[in-house]
């Protein structure tokens, strides 16, 4: 190969290498969302030419203990970008780190025989899933970014994460709302045989009903060891099953109905969020 032409492929091989970076001279805006838990963030962002960076990138995170009560068995958080005009889910990244939750359960055909909480050790779980997107088409979405541990007592962890959009915006916060938080034990009706380790329940119901905007959130169905759970959910815009995972939801103000099962070891039953006006 000829001097000339190694300069020349060279060069070619520089060009291609900022594949996955963004330049240094390039604007990026970044957005932080957090607080301790239960707390909540929301931000509407105007993108009147798109955008074509978009990361999340989460920082929250919970401590390990030795032992866990109905205060401290975990913590959940995510941070969902909506799109205003469809509420569909741009991008997001969800997340719920713990243990099982804490109370021993017996109900049999709706009536409680059993309902206490009992601190026990850890057992740890970590259930995750995300959604990432390179950029942003022209619209203005919402923001909204949700942390929660089942109580406002001491301890609370930290939940958060950045938004990094390529070029310069404005995230203007926005709305009022409430952070909610259910897990298998609030479930009534049906069937529930329940302790930290291990549990069965057939038909259990529960019912979220809020007048605000906008309600966006996790679902989290699941067992550690052995086993299944299911969560059939329907709410005002959207309805669907939950089964051995967990994902993010985005609906409208009214009622949300839900009904799960699981056997197993280690199950697992949330559903958590925050309630909007925008």
């Amino acid at each position: 190969m000829t001097l000339r032409r190694l300069v020349i492929a060279l060069a070619l091989v520089v060009v291609g290498l900022p594949t996955g970076s963004r330049a240094a001279s390039e604007v990026v805006t970044t957005c932080p969302f957090g607080s301790p838990t239960p707390g909540y963030q929301a931000a509407r962002l105007h993108l009147p030419e798109g955008t074509d960076f978009l990361s999340i990138e989460p920082h929250g995170g919970r401590s390990g203990r030795p032992i866990n009560g109905e205060e401290s068995w975990h913590l959940a958080q995510g941070l969902v970008i909506v799109n205003a005009a469809t509420l569909d889910l741009e991008a997001y990244r969800v997340e719920s780190i713990g243990t099982a939750p804490r109370p021993i359960v017996a109900r049999v055909d709706g009536t409680d025989v059993v309902k206490q909480a009992i601190p026990s050790p850890d057992g740890p779980f970590y259930h995750q899933t995300s959604r990432s997107r390179a950029g942003l088409p022209a619209g203005t979405y919402y923001i909204v970014g949700f942390g929660s541990d089942g109580s406002p007592q001491f301890p609370n962890d930290w939940w958060g994460a950045d938004v990094r959009i390529g070029g310069q915006h404005r995230c203007t916060p926005v709305g009022r709302g409430e952070v909610f938080e259910y897990d298998n034990t609030d479930f009534e009706g049906g069937t529930q045989v329940y302790a930290h380790a291990t549990g069965y329940a057939e038909e259990i119901e529960l019912e979220h009903t809020t007048s605000r905007q906008l309600v966006v959130g996790l679902m989290d169905a699941g067992v550690q060891l052995a086993g299944e759970a299911e969560l059939e959910y329907e709410m005002p815009s959207v309805s669907g099953v939950v089964e051995d995972e967990i994902i993010p939801f985005a609906t409208v103000g009214g009622t949300s109905k839900f009904e799960a099962s699981f056997s197993g070891l280690y199950p697992i039953i949330l559903v958590t969020g925050v309630s909007l006006d925008i």
